[in-house]
């Protein structure tokens, strides 16, 4: 993270106000890319980079960071604008390899605001991107702290309240500590709606993490992804070979995790874990899907095993075909198969899943992903009449087909 910018505008009234901007360099890589989703709150304005020297996928990751991004917003309170930009980076080395046609029609697509093709070597088109970023930011519409002594003063007690080793506290206990070290009266309406707005400014430059419930405030946040991370690792671990957890166990901290970075009081950890669960469900980093056994956690991103023997299964009988999360789909029904009662499950693998049904017979399904955001599902199954009924109706069944209603395109043949 880095300040970007900083400047002092005067206002109408004569007084000045300081707006600074910050850079958060998320990295795209698969390992971090799961947890920096959880950062993605609270974004004024959204650069998605892409190689312009990939001749296959120019735009590889373009669609799942623009997806995150609305996921994100989806889910906050405030209505701040936002404006997103796509950058194609490395220009020098050659220009991006698609047309400007299917670049703008990608930018109608999925919202972006701007294009921009930059090289950091030779300084192209980086001023543009710069001003664009300073022009982007809807200053008008963003918390204000009215002092920045002030800001500062609440900023020094959070850092001091942290390098005490002070882990969770709500933001009413923080403020009337903080109003205690300042000798001033708890009771003032402005200092309190103002201390509210400067704990979102400190979170803003990642030093505390507001929780998703409870008025909570976590002042060691970087518990938040060393947690979410041994969630993702334990459902990547699951002998089943599904990519989840059970939600049960996930809330009781039964998995495993290094002791250096375990919680020793259980009562803030079941309450961290809460939180987290939370912001990987709103996130969709993880998915709940409810067996009969309970609710699970799956984690699409951890389905990793492939089976490359079946590009066309045999007994295949339905396809659907749709533009989405195409690996969320596909997760989502194979754990509800498997825990639904009425099929066991055979062998498991990142594009295919077989089951043996109840009634006798074996069938699956296999997903096949024809472009970044668009897939095609086959059902299949021995020609039993019964095992074809009841795979076909729990695969389509109305809860199902209501998490496809956010999809652009569903259909089925």
């Amino acid at each position: 993270m880095w300040t970007f910018d900083s400047q002092e505008i005067r206002l109408t009234d004569g007084r000045r106000e300081t707006r600074e901007t910050l850079l958060w360099d998320l990295a795209g890589q698969p390992d971090y890319r799961l947890i920096h989703q959880l950062h993605l709150t609270g974004v004024t304005v959204a650069l998605i980079i892409c190689d312009s020297r990939s001749q296959t996928d120019p735009f590889a990751g373009v669609r799942h960071w623009a997806r995150a991004l609305r996921q994100a917003q989806r889910g906050e309170e405030a209505t701040t604008p936002n404006k997103k930009f796509l950058v194609a980076a490395r220009a020098d080395v050659g220009r991006i390899g698609v047309s400007r046609e299917r670049i703008e029609s990608l930018m109608r697509e999925l919202g972006f605001d701007g294009y921009f093709e930059t090289s950091a070597k030779e300084g192209w088109g980086i001023h543009e991107l710069a001003e664009a970023i300073r022009n982007g930011v809807a200053w008008n519409a963003l918390p204000r702290v009215s002092s920045t002594q002030l800001f500062q003063k609440i900023k020094a007690f959070l850092v001091g309240e942290k390098e005490a080793g002070r882990l969770l506290s709500t933001a009413e206990d923080l403020y009337r500590d903080y109003a205690k070290s300042e000798e001033t009266p708890t009771d003032t309406a402005d200092l309190r709606a103002q201390f509210e707005t400067c704990v979102g400014r400190v979170e803003s430059r990642g030093l505390v993490q507001r929780l998703s419930f409870g008025n909570l405030v976590l002042l060691q946040p970087e518990l938040r992804d060393a947690y979410a991370a041994a969630l993702v690792n334990a459902a990547k671990d699951e002998p089943d070979g599904l990519g989840s957890i059970s939600e049960e166990e996930a809330q009781a901290g039964d998995f495993r995790m290094p002791d250096s970075e375990r919680l020793t009081n259980r009562g803030h950890e079941k309450l961290l874990l809460i939180s987290t669960i939370e912001d990987l469900l709103r996130h969709e980093i993880a998915l709940r899907e409810h067996g009969d056994d309970g609710p699970y956690l799956v984690f699409p991103s951890q389905l990793t095993r492939e089976n490359p023997d079946l590009p066309d299964p045999a007994g295949k009988a339905v396809i659907f075909t749709f533009e989405g999360p195409v690996l969320s789909l596909y997760a989502t029904l194979a754990v509800r198969l498997s825990h639904c009662g009425l099929f066991k499950k055979s062998e498991m693998w990142k594009n295919a899943a077989t089951y043996t049904a109840t009634v006798g017979g074996t069938c699956g399904m296999y997903i096949r992903e024809t472009e970044e955001g668009r897939g095609e599902l086959a059902l299949f199954f021995e020609q039993r009449q019964a095992t074809r009924r009841a795979f076909s109706l729990r695969s389509t069944s109305q809860s199902t087909c209501e998490k496809l209603q956010d999809f652009p395109c569903f259909s089925g043949e």
